[in-house]
Parts: structure tokens; C-alpha cells; sequence
């Protein structure tokens, strides 16, 4: 499972698709505790004030999650024989298989050279077109 620290870390690399279930593995697990937790007029004040910071804290980690699971990268690749392209998808294995779909045999996809798009990579690919 993945644990609140990791959520900072995933969010801008290669996300595998165990990385995405886990993150809305977590997310579910997070909404849980909140609707668990909501009903706290039968306790004292200072329990209120304890499950009311951990409710806060529960949907600041989802608003991250949330942006973690929504947010597509752009996922630069070659072909064998020369040649690039780009997929924009939640994971790596999402950004291969569409771009199988895209090229079917017309082209192979190299999946070993798929990776995040920098900046870097941006200007030297399109270095190549002048």
C-alpha cells in the first residue's frame, strides 16, 4: 500500500499502473476514514479537536492524490529505425499501449525508450527540425 509520504514523490515520474491502484487504493481507504470519523458531537472537546485535525490532514492527502491520479504526463518515445514521438497518459504502461494502438504495425514502438518529457528533452528534439 502506499503511504502518505510516497504521494509527494510519485507526482512528477513514471507512475507504473501498481503505483496508480495504489494510489486510489489509498484515496478510498482515506474517504473511509473521514465518513468514519465525521460524527463526533457524542465526544469531548478535545477528542472533536483530535479527529478534526485528522480529517483535515485525510483530505489534504486526497486533494494530492487527486491531482497525482489526474494529472496525464507527456511520455516521449522512439521508434526502432529512427524517429520519435509523443503519448500523454497517466502511466507508462498506459502511454505503450496507446502508442501501439496509434502506430499498429505501420511503426514499432520501442518500449524501452519511453520516459516523462522535460523541458531538455523538448528543445533537442525539436532541435532536429532546423
Amino acid at each position: 500500500m502506499i503511504q502518505k509520504n510516497t504521494v509527494k514523490s510519485i507526482k512528477h515520474k513514471n507512475m507504473t499502473n501498481l503505483e496508480y491502484n495504489q494510489l486510489s487504493e489509498r484515496k478510498q481507504i482515506l474517504q473511509t476514514r473521514i465518513f468514519s470519523l465525521k460524527d463526533t458531537n457524542h465526544l469531548d472537546p478535545m477528542a472533536q479537536e483530535a479527529i478534526t485535525a485528522v480529517i483535515e490532514e485525510s483530505r489534504r492527502e486526497i486533494a494530492k492524490i487527486e491531482e497525482s491520479l489526474t494529472t496525464k504526463r507527456e511520455y516521449l518515445y522512439n521508434f526502432i529505425g529512427g524517429g520519435w514521438n509523443s503519448e500523454w497518459a497517466h502511466t507508462r504502461e498506459l502511454a505503450i499501449k496507446q502508442a501501439k494502438e496509434r502506430w499498429g504495425f505501420s511503426m514499432e514502438v520501442d518500449p524501452d525508450s519511453f520516459r516523462v518529457a522535460t523541458h531538455f528533452d523538448h528543445q533537442h528534439l525539436l532541435s532536429l527540425f532546423h
